[in-house]
């Protein structure tokens, strides 16, 4: 009216005659009719390119059988819904699409979906003209639903036939229902969502406006989208459950991630409390400092706690000092490690053995009598290689087990290897003995030794080439004028630009001391 007020009788007429067709899709037949006889001249048919039909709906009570004229079946439209159907993948969306384009498409003022799961009927969503979005609910129990006509959707899950009421108010089969006594309901469309032969959902639809607004047309059009739903709806819901098993699976990951780190930590906080036990038998910086005029301790354990140690006595005048590499790195080389610490001890604190091949001897006999090497059949055949000197006013007393040890003349390095043996471990001879040699020291003249375990050679570069033995000699040389403290840090830089980021090998002992 607000057009033909301005004149503008071209713009009215459209508005008029798309009015005039949507009434149609409402079932509002009094609306149309009242539009026709007022503005004719406005009013066009359309039915270019459109299939028009006309079938025979019975109202489920006795009353008589009427037949009505069917709108226009647009089949560009039908397929175009039932595309956009078939289109969504997840549930919530699919749900959402699906309400509003059969409200649509049926003329329907109120639409709900109702999804058997497990043999049970649930609300699942629920639209409205008279509402912009669909309501995606949580599987609402149909018994539990006030807003149903409860009986009519059960007899339509029985029968799995369409079911189209000209007026539910009026019907003697239905009119009992809460729902429908309550709210006069007037137009009602119920039409099953069946795959291979079994009801899968329910479509709801009814229209308070008028009566009869469900026609053979609007039911054709539900059977065409409710067969598209059927399938959407199924490969929805097997995307959701395999949504759901993928959730349940990464919070199964993440749950036993969470219990392994839980363990990790706590093997990691009670490896940690080793070192400190571990730290505890290492002689103190102090201790060294004061019995040795200058020295220097290079100590990187490959893990928190090594496999590496290095020992410290004095007695009757003598300094003892080992530098030992036991059988494996992290907490197995940490346990061969305290062995040692006990039976040196034992050894030279309390036996009072102080010839260093002697001391070899006896611990090589109490590795294998701490671990049963020398029973058939035995469990561990770990053992250590160790560098042992022991320092008098003229003299260095040394013995090893597959170290060497280094000391400097002039301004070279020369080397006493130790012998081939390793302590503990296979042996096939029934005894096994150790050599002690000796460096004499003379006055007014000072000497650099070097006591090494086998990680500082053969740590690798990014190339894995080692810095072997000759390379190490060859920066010992070119330090030897420096006092102990320099020299540590020159060979610490010099390890850490060859390493350039490669991962340790070997858990490192590198101990130098001047006389």
């Amino acid at each position: 009216m607000f057009w033909l007020s301005k004149g503008s009788v071209k713009i009215a007429g459209e508005f008029i005659n798309e009015a005039f067709h949507r009434y149609g899709l409402w079932g509002a037949n009094l609306k149309q009719s009242m539009l026709k006889s007022k503005f004719p001249e406005f009013i066009r048919e359309r039915g270019t390119g459109l299939l028009r039909t006309h079938r025979t709906i019975s109202s489920t009570t006795a009353a008589a059988t009427e037949v009505y004229s069917g709108q226009t079946l647009d089949l560009q439209s039908v397929l175009k819904s039932s595309t956009a159907i078939s289109g969504e993948i997840k549930l919530e969306n699919l749900l959402d699409k699906l309400m509003k384009i059969v409200i649509e498409n049926a003329g329907a003022q109120r639409g709900v979906l109702i999804l058997k799961k497990e043999g049970k009927l649930y609300v699942e969503a629920e639209g409205s003209i008279s509402k912009d979005d669909v309501e995606v609910l949580t599987g609402i129990p149909l018994g539990s639903s006030k807003n149903l006509p409860i009986s009519l959707i059960y007899y339509v899950e029985r029968t799995k036939e369409n079911l189209v009421l000209r007026n539910a108010n009026q019907d003697e089969k239905f009119n009992k229902d809460e729902y429908i006594k309550n709210s006069k309901t007037k137009s009602i469309l119920c039409a099953p969502v069946i795959k291979q032969g079994e009801i899968s959902g329910i479509l709801y639809l009814e229209n308070n406006l008028s009566e009869g607004a469900f026609t053979s047309d609007r039911l054709q059009i539900m059977n065409i989208l409710s067969s598209q739903a059927a399938i959407s709806i199924d490969n929805a819901l097997l995307y959701a459950n395999m949504e759901e098993k993928v959730r349940e699976r990464t919070r199964e990951l993440a749950q036993a991630n969470a219990d392994l780190e839980l363990k990790n930590q706590r093997i990691t906080d009670s490896i940690t409390y080793s070192l400190n036990i571990q730290q505890a038998i290492l002689p103190s910086d102090d201790t060294l400092a004061k019995n040795l005029r200058e020295q220097f301790v290079l100590f990187r354990p490959k893990d928190i706690v090594s496999g590496d140690f290095y020992w410290f006595s004095k007695k009757e005048g003598s300094v003892f000092l080992a530098a030992v590499d036991c059988t494996g790195h992290g907490v197995p080389g940490a346990l061969m490690s305290m062995i040692g610490n006990t039976l040196l001890n034992q050894i030279v604190n309390e036996a009072g053995i102080k010839d260093p091949g002697k001391v070899l001897e006896h611990l090589n006999r109490n590795v294998r009598q701490a671990l049963k090497q020398d029973t058939l059949g035995a469990n561990s055949l770990d053992g250590m290689d160790i560098c042992f000197c022991r320092i008098d006013e003229d003299k260095v007393l040394f013995a090893g087990a597959k170290r060497p040890l280094y000391f400097s003349k002039g301004d070279k390095i020369e080397e006493i290897k130790g012998d081939r043996h390793s302590i503990g471990g296979r042996q096939k001879e029934d005894s096994r003995t150790y050599s002690t040699r000796e460096v004499k020291l003379e006055k007014g003249q000072s000497t650099m030794f070097y006591l090494t375990t086998d990680g500082y050679m053969d740590q690798p570069n990014p190339q894995r080439q080692r810095i072997t033995s000759k390379g190490l000699i060859r920066h010992l040389e070119s330090v030897l004028s420096l006092p102990a403290h320099e020299q540590k840090e020159r060979l610490s830089t010099f390890l850490d630009e060859y390493q350039a980021g490669e991962v340790q090998r070997d858990d490192i002992t590198l101990i130098g001391f001047r006389i």
